[in-house]
């Protein structure tokens, strides 16, 4: 839990205030990537291996996904 919200890791959902948050798969794993790394640095080099894995994306992907993040 941080703030209002609660990332359920099990069943994959983010909620705020106890409603759900709708997320796409790529950020509810950026978002449980940083969660876990609470406190600590993560580059983006790190995420854009961990969450894209084989697939090229460039650096744009990765800013959206965060902006989008922010939003919620």
């Amino acid at each position: 839990e941080f703030g209002p919200f609660r990332l359920d890791f099990g069943e994959k959902l983010l909620s705020r205030n106890g409603v759900a948050v709708p997320l796409e798969p790529t950020q509810l794993e950026v978002l449980a990537m940083l969660v876990r790394a609470a406190g600590h640095l993560v580059s983006r080099e790190h995420l854009r291996q961990a969450v894209w894995r084989d697939t090229y994306v460039d650096e744009g992907s990765l800013t959206v996904t965060i902006s989008v993040l922010r939003r919620k």
